[in-house]
């Protein structure tokens, strides 16, 4: 229901200059009858909005690695395979209880 809203709310936008004209009722008369016209309108608007929070959510990842990566490579009580002074570090994050990680394991071993 919030992405329909939300969905709605991004149709409105480019009407919103002509808010001052229109009635809020023909508003959402034109409204309603462009997402009748073409319903696929509202599926672009729910993937725009998907996309934009994952972006968000990789872009808040990656902050937060990069302020915790000196703890993260240089952590002297961390198991350390190889050369601990090598120009390349590969930090593994795994969960027991994941079925992915347990398939990838072996080949993080390799």
């Amino acid at each position: 229901m919030k992405l329909l809203l939300a969905s709605t709310a991004l149709f409105l936008l480019p009407l919103a200059s002509f808010a001052d004209s229109l009635s809020e009722e023909r508003v959402k008369e034109l409204v309603l009858e462009a997402i009748r016209e073409n319903p696929g309108i509202v599926i672009e608007a729910i993937q725009m909005i998907e996309e934009r929070q994952e972006a968000a959510k990789a872009f808040e990842a990656k902050q937060i690695l990069t302020s915790n990566r000196d703890a993260l490579e240089r952590d002297p009580n961390a198991p350390v395979l190889g050369n601990p002074n090598g120009d390349v570090t590969v930090v593994e994050f795994f969960d027991y209880n994941c079925p992915y990680c347990k398939r990838v394991k072996p080949h993080m071993e390799a």
